[in-house]
């Protein structure tokens, strides 16, 4: 078939969608994530305007849901590493150049949060945000260094200032 048909399309559905969620949960490790995914797994073949015949409609739709985790495990990535960015600025003291006495009291308070607040961390976290923001390490040499992914290494970078800052935040006065 060329253009598959809405009755292809409700087949094809009803018949792979458990499967092809399970794959793709096993790709972006969220129910949520997978089961929209999976939907617009469904609706590209639905939009599906290739001029050449569908041979084999399951591996068809493996092509289109891989593909479309990838855009989104790439999305995440971009978005991940935008938030790492700028997020150290929300956590990042105050400027040198405040040097009256409360300045460099509330400096020294937040210096002591955030030593608290990292060696609290569990140890691999530590050892990540340590190597990323005080070592200068990139993401790919934590990567590579610890044997683990670039996204556990993004993941716990996010976390470790994400407490970072929620610890700055609950220490100003309200």
């Amino acid at each position: 078939m060329t253009h598959p048909t809405v009755d292809d399309i409700a087949l094809y559905f009803s018949k792979y969608r458990a499967e092809i969620y399970r794959f793709l949960f096993g790709i972006v490790q969220c129910e949520h994530i997978a089961h929209d995914l999976t939907q617009d797994t469904y609706l590209r073949l639905a939009d599906y305007q290739g001029g050449r015949e569908i041979e084999n409609p399951r591996a068809f739709l493996y092509r289109i849901a891989n593909n479309l985790a990838i855009d989104y495990l790439r999305a995440q990535s971009k978005q991940t590493q935008l938030f790492v960015e700028t997020a150290i600025d929300d956590v990042a003291m105050a400027p040198v150049d405040n040097n009256t006495p409360p300045d460099i009291i509330q400096n020294r308070q937040q210096l002591d949060i955030l030593h608290q607040v990292i060696n609290a961390l569990p140890d691999n976290c530590r050892d990540i945000i340590i190597r990323s923001r005080f070592m200068g390490q990139t993401h790919e040499q934590i990567a590579s260094e610890l044997g683990i992914s670039k996204s556990w290494v993004e993941k716990n970078i996010i976390q470790a200032l994400r407490l970072c800052k929620l610890a700055l935040d609950n220490q100003k006065p309200n």
